[in-house]
């Protein structure tokens, strides 16, 4: 694994770093994601768990940073849209990471423990986002490490969650630890637990070891079942995540958006000065001048509309879709979209153009409800 410095930094001492997130040795090893079993059920099951019981998601493949010095929270406030200037230790966070024409690079959920900060990059490429935060350290007492390979990162989501804390040794009540992040041991594994992005009501990452992830799996997996908890696919999540209208890289977040445009505003802070991107994105709330806007889009069942598709009103092109799923709450084909701002009012009308021809679009406003 690599450790990650910037010139006119000091490699920081190990005994600065706490042991339960270790500086990665460096060297040219095998570098691979523990995965863990596949689910064996169904993928209606699968989301069931998630929507009204408790379901884990193995998401070790997302990138983790550790950035250790007396900079770092001041850094990363300079660096993104929230105000992180009250995030305490013990706090957890989510912010947008932007460009200099306030574009987005990606939305991050950020840990700030006593001696480190964590990073969690929800789908961005790692090597974008280490570039982006390594060009801007300069002079400040920040060291930069990527940890991606040497943690796990196991999501619970669902009504239920608070059932399973317990055998993660965790007696807080679920709302306290979903806005902040704690340690905990299980056995001889040291957990580092928080909030993960808002895509259901109650919902937490965990961090372990990936050396103790196959034994971390299997207890949540025969502790958790008698509340209920199911192992649970990316797929399944993906049906939830567009359900709740929650953007992600690739899809809605790419440089071509805006934080404001993405329905990402309540991780936005418009109060705490400057940023990169800053002043873009403040203009564009001040004077109103959003082009288009993420929407939630009713299909025909059998519409047959892929991602990048274009939408048109009255002959002219108003917007494309991002990212598309057969709900299962709605029983129903729905979509994310973004669509010219003039366009984008619930209850009206768009055209998609699926394989077939063209079929007519509902606009909604996200999340999607029963």
């Amino acid at each position: 694994m690599q450790g990650l410095t910037r010139k006119g930094m000091n490699q920081p001492r190990s005994e600065n770093i706490p042991r339960s997130l270790p500086e990665l040795a460096s060297g040219t090893g095998d570098l691979s994601v523990q995965t863990m079993p596949a689910p064996d059920s169904s993928l209606v099951e699968q989301y069931g768990a998630l929507a009204s019981h408790v379901g884990l998601v193995d998401r070790s493949s997302l990138t983790k940073l550790k950035l250790v010095g007396r900079d770092s929270v001041d850094l990363l406030q300079r660096l993104s849209t929230n105000d992180l200037s009250t995030v305490n230790s013990g706090s957890s966070v989510h912010t947008v990471l932007t460009t200099e024409k306030g574009r987005v690079i990606d939305l991050v959920t950020l840990y700030n423990l006593s001696d480190v900060t964590l990073i969690l990059i929800c789908h961005a490429p790692r090597e974008k986002v280490l570039s982006w935060i390594e060009k801007y350290i300069i002079m400040e007492d920040v060291s930069l490490f990527d940890i991606t390979f040497a943690y796990s990162l196991f999501s619970l989501f669902g009504p239920e969650l608070e059932k399973i804390l317990p055998v993660i040794r965790l007696n807080q009540p679920v709302t306290k630890i979903i806005d902040s992040v704690v340690e905990t041991k299980v056995g001889d594994s040291q957990l580092t637990v928080g909030g993960a992005e808002p895509v259901s009501r109650f919902n937490v990452n965990i961090l372990v070891p990936a050396t103790d992830a196959h034994t971390l799996w299997r207890k949540l997996v025969e502790d958790g079942s008698q509340a209920g908890l199911e192992p649970c696919s990316i797929d399944a999540l993906e049906i939830r995540r567009i359900e709740h209208g929650f953007p992600i890289y690739g899809r809605e977040l790419t440089e071509e958006v805006n934080p404001l445009e993405a329905g990402l505003e309540k991780f936005v802070s418009f109060t705490k000065g400057c940023y990169i991107g800053q002043e873009v994105i403040a203009r564009l709330d001040t004077y109103k001048k959003l082009q288009k806007k993420l929407v939630g889009l009713l299909l025909a069942n059998k519409a047959d509309v892929v991602p990048g598709a274009p939408l048109t009103a009255r002959g002219e092109n108003v917007g494309y879709v991002t990212s598309i799923v057969d709900s299962l709450l709605l029983r129903r084909r729905i979509a994310l979209a973004y669509v010219r701002s003039v366009w984008a009012v619930p209850g009206g009308e768009v055209d998609t153009t699926t394989t077939t021809g063209i079929e007519k679009a509902q606009v909604v406003q996200l999340p999607f409800r029963k």
